[in-house]
């Protein structure tokens, strides 16, 4: 049989057969080209999770080269060359990263091993064996040895041009800030926004590939701006609270450690911040089709003359009552619908204007785009403006804002309310009159449609059932909302970020410990250890998201800007690439994810010992 051969099911209706592939390996890598075999995408998507483990690792190693000075000072009084203290360096640190790639492989493997029944649940094919070959390993690996190879190398380069005598002093000497940092830095991000933008419109084969180096010039630019201006930040010290002045003198003093920091976090919020004003540009957008569909809502429009969905005849009572059997259906609403053109308020001024071919406007619904409103379809809607509407003579509109508007049927206009009511988009037709007033349109064709209100979401078994019938079905399901879409990335984001500033806290913690008990020594609270850790990450956080709103609204921008088109529907004309920041949710986001970062530290941290330990003789 073939693949897509179906067969008639014991519990009644037809179901397909499931998918056989009988390739290999080899066989089936050699459909698609090179850039999407397995090896290559595990290397990509290494890539990018290690930026974090680069920057991560950097703070660390930053950190436990400045623990370990007088030791580095002691190796240079015992006469350890330069070479020798920064091959050390890099040599641990490329142990530890081989011992994690290594950890992460054999992780990966188990994981993967104890949830193929899982996994098996979730696809068609059988799965066999893991599929991992030798290859599709050895790119990550390579890769989280250049991640940790990068971040060493700077702590590495700075610990071996230490003086000796410096360096048996256990502390970093003061540095002022590069001034070659901001220039280029700003230069970096602004050539690689330049970069986007030429690659975006470009139609050569690489344009993938210099899209992605523009995007991570642009990171890279602007994570080196957070160097200087936490150094510029802690000028301010002098003019707040105690406990904050520490905060902004340690981030100034040990900016490469605190920098690092910043960028990680900055990296991380770019998702939350994009996704954001992607979702708000894609909620506008899709307004000129109107209102999303809702998820309780099934439009049956007619039934298939085969199980190999040839065309489609209209429905009768018995196939409404054979999808009422297989969907949860709280209501059903019968009515007819006539082959008449409509066009609403927004494509009448459209083309009044002598834009529409600018636009590519079409009459947005031709054909069985008027429906007759009954008390079927009414008590279904159950919108009462829309009842008051109808019992009142008026035609009603079903679209994105309550309001006075017009409606022409046919070339003929008519006065006409509209109501922000949901309904299934493109299958359920958006204007409305009342039943005298079919009179009018005595010679016109008609069709049936129902319209089903489910009374839960279905189950994946409904569904299955409903899709293997010869049924005409739309709806049924509905896009994520815009809301759901910024809580979501806001909770993941709170989690991402809380792990990252759990290792930074882990870090600073362990560089400031010793001057947190000695300040605590001559009469300071031990409270103040988790004030200062809880404001560092709040502040870290709080300077992170300064850098990522403005960048990721420039990304989004730079992207948006190769879109030359528009959106035409029924509701109004929107252009592809404009940009829609949703401030209301963006600005609270902004706000309040430093403190709840702050507190959070606040309150899982330890406060610091009233009597310091004694150094050892």
């Amino acid at each position: 049989m073939r693949a897509n051969d179906m067969i008639y099911g014991s519990g009644g209706g037809w179901q397909a057969l499931p998918d056989l592939y009988v390739e290999t390996r080899t066989q089936w890598l050699s459909y698609s080209g090179f850039e999407s075999t397995p090896g290559v995408m595990s290397t990509a998507a290494a890539s990018i999770r290690l930026v974090e483990v680069a920057f991560i690792t950097g703070a660390a190693c930053a950190a436990g080269t400045r623990r370990r000075l007088r030791e580095i000072g002691l190796m240079g009084a015992n006469g350890a060359s330069r070479e020798h203290v920064r091959s050390t360096v890099v040599g641990e640190g490329l142990t530890i990263g081989a011992i994690g790639a290594g950890a992460g492989v054999l992780l990966g493997i188990t994981v993967l091993t104890l949830g193929r029944p899982i996994i098996q649940r979730f696809v068609s094919r059988v799965i066999t064996g893991l599929g991992v070959g030798f290859l599709d390993l050895l790119g990550p690996v390579l890769v989280a040895l250049v991640a940790v190879l990068l971040a060493v190398l700077i702590p590495a380069r700075t610990a071996s041009k230490l003086p000796t005598t410096t360096a048996l002093q256990g502390r970093m000497p003061a540095m002022s800030p590069r001034k070659w940092v901001v220039p280029v830095g700003i230069a970096m991000a602004a050539g690689g926004f330049l970069l986007i933008s030429v690659s975006l419109v470009s139609v050569s084969n690489y344009a993938s590939l210099l899209v992605g180096l523009g995007a991570t010039a642009v990171v890279g630019g602007v994570a080196m701006l957070s160097s200087p201006i936490l150094a510029g930040l802690s000028r301010l010290s002098d003019h707040v609270p105690a406990t904050s002045r520490l905060v902004l003198r340690d981030s100034g003093r040990n900016r490469t450690r605190s920098a690092v920091a910043v960028a990680a976090i900055m990296v991380i919020l770019l998702a939350p911040v994009t996704a954001m004003v992607t979702a708000a540009g894609s909620d506008k957008k899709d307004l000129v089709y109107g209102l999303s569909s809702p998820s309780d809502h099934l439009v049956l429009s007619g039934t298939y003359e085969n199980v190999n969905f040839g065309s489609a005849n209209p429905i009768t009572e018995s196939d409404v009552a054979a999808l009422a059997s297989l969907v949860p259906e709280r209501d059903v609403a019968l009515f007819d619908t006539l082959d008449l053109r409509a066009q609403t308020n927004e494509v009448l001024e459209v083309m009044e204007s002598g834009r529409s071919g600018e636009f590519g406007i079409t009459p947005p619904s031709d054909g069985y785009a008027v429906a007759v409103a009954n008390d079927e379809l009414l008590s279904a809607l159950g919108d009462s403006g829309v009842s008051d509407s109808i019992d009142a003579g008026e035609i009603v509109v079903l679209g994105i804002e309550e309001k006075a508007t017009r409606v022409a049927i046919d070339d003929v206009e008519y006065p006409a309310q509209e109501y922000a009511v949901p309904v299934v988009q493109w299958s359920m037709p958006r204007v409305l009159i009342p039943e005298e007033m079919r009179e009018e349109f005595s010679g016109t064709d008609s069709r049936p449609l129902a319209l089903f209100i489910l009374d839960r979401p279905m189950t994946d078994d409904e569904k299955q059932r409903m899709w293997s019938s010869n049924l005409e079905i739309n709806g049924g399901w509905s896009n994520l909302e815009a809301s759901t879409i910024y809580l979501i990335a806001g909770g993941l984001t709170l989690i991402v970020v809380l792990i990252v500033i759990s290792l930074v806290t882990a870090v600073s913690a362990a560089e400031v410990d010793e001057e947190l008990r000695t300040i605590v020594a001559v009469g300071a609270p031990g409270m103040i250890r988790r004030r200062f850790l809880g404001l560092l990450t709040g502040y870290q956080t709080l300077v992170a998201m300064a850098l990522a709103v403005p960048l990721g609204l420039g990304l989004v921008w730079v992207f948006s800007s190769s879109q030359q088109w528009s959106y035409s529907g029924p509701f109004g004309v929107a252009s592809a690439s404009e940009v829609v920041v949703p401030w209301s949710w963006l600005v609270p986001f902004a706000v309040t994810l430093p403190m709840v970062i702050g507190l959070l530290t606040l309150i899982s941290v330890r406060s610091a010992p009233l009597t310091p330990p004694r150094r050892a003789t």
